[in-house]
């Protein structure tokens, strides 16, 4: 069984990635809330590290509830624009502070699995902002593969794919944002190679 992911280096044009990473971690101007626990729905354990700070761009809440979004969506336009997207369930930013000279790993989770066990087709990407000794590991089966925090690497996966991260020590930050989504993007076309992807 394998793992079935796509990496793509150097995902955003130069200008793109770096007003994007300006104003999430050089001259931050977009506001962030505290979470306790790293995986959404499960509470904090015990270790001191299991927390984060997160900026949601935009989120379907379940009908009939209205989308929320934040004033700075725009910033994610290059992305969007970029993977061909039909329509969106959720784009948020995830940023972990520097928590010690140990690296911390959250519970593995999936981004969207409902009641039914029924597959959905959502999938998922998270885009790398910065560059760290952190990573995520992806799950399937007894199988698992780790992807490396590289600056403007956008990693591609089914949202029902088991992952999880592993934070950072050789940095202040960690950040990444993350993608629940619908596209017809050749991107999630797992079985075919292409050239500038691997």
């Amino acid at each position: 069984m394998t793992v079935n992911l796509r990496i793509v280096d150097n995902f955003l044009p130069s200008g793109d990635y770096h007003q994007i990473k300006e104003h999430l971690i050089d001259k931050p101007d977009i506001p962030f809330n505290f979470y306790e626990g790293k995986v959404y729905g499960k509470d904090a354990n015990k270790n001191l590290q299991d927390s984060h700070m997160c900026h949601a761009f935009y989120h379907l809440n379940r009908f009939p509830a209205e989308p929320t979004a934040s004033q700075y969506m725009g910033l994610m336009l290059p992305i969007i624009g970029r993977c061909r997207v039909l329509a969106i369930h959720r784009i948020k930013c995830n940023l972990e502070l520097h928590g010690g000279s140990e690296p911390y790993a959250s519970e593995y989770h999936v981004d969207w699995q409902n009641e039914e066990d029924i597959k959905s087709n959502m999938q998922a990407a998270i885009y790398y902002v910065n560059t760290n000794n952190g990573y995520t590991e992806f799950k399937d089966g007894e199988e698992v593969r780790k992807v490396e925090s590289v600056a403007n690497r956008m990693v591609f996966f089914d949202a029902e794919l088991s992952h999880r991260g592993v934070s950072a020590t050789d940095t202040r930050y960690r950040c990444v944002i993350n993608f629940n989504w619908f596209t017809w993007s050749n991107y999630y076309k797992f079985d075919q190679n292409f050239d500038t992807y691997y």
